[in-house]
């Protein structure tokens, strides 16, 4: 339909995973901490194709979690207008997510993994130091003592740079929505 963009499918997910998956076994890595938050760059989008303000833990094995801190991100998925869509994560919790990230890691049996973290220490433009809070991370690191922590932030970009037929639709689409100055329908009526 006409000022529509192309969704994501559930192959564009299944080809993400593999990929931070192929990433994660080259690294020898047993889990990702993929932090969004208030970073410029919204990372865990490319593991959730939606963005809540969170952090997405990655096992490299088994069902990934996301966790936010808000639990109006999370009321959106209530909405009717986005009942069709198929969310790519199921669990999802809200909370503080030093906690969080300490508990969901327990519970996957993680206490002792090599974790590999997007956002700890991203060479972005205004985020040199990384974006992840001082609080959320001491309680991780003081919490998991036997694991270890790896940033991973490079790598990880580099693996979302290779886009597949599906996501050059969109951006042509919304190349071509710039030039012909689109509107969001609702916006227009």
């Amino acid at each position: 339909m006409k000022g529509e963009f192309p969704a994501l499918s559930l192959k564009e997910r299944d080809r993400r995973w593999q990929r931070t998956r192929e990433m994660m076994k080259d690294m020898r890595l047993d889990c990702l901490l993929v932090a969004g938050l208030k970073g410029r760059e919204r990372y865990e989008g490319y593991l959730t194709n939606e963005y809540i303000e969170g952090i997405v833990i990655f096992p490299l094995k088994g069902e990934p979690a996301y966790l936010t801190w808000g639990a109006h991100r999370v009321t959106r998925r209530l909405e009717s207008s986005m009942q069709a869509k198929e969310f790519w994560v199921k669990d999802i919790r809200v909370g503080a997510t030093g906690p969080g990230l300490v508990s969901v890691s327990q519970e996957k049996g993680l206490d002792e993994a090599r974790f590999g973290v997007v956002g700890l220490d991203s060479k972005g433009p205004a985020e040199m130091e990384g974006f992840i809070a001082y609080k959320t991370w001491s309680q991780v690191l003081e919490k998991l003592p036997r694991a270890t922590f790896e940033d991973v932030s490079q790598p990880f970009a580099e693996v979302m740079l290779v886009k597949s037929e599906e996501e050059m639709a969109r951006v042509a689409r919304m190349a071509d929505a710039v030039v012909r100055g689109w509107t969001r329908p609702e916006a227009s009526a």
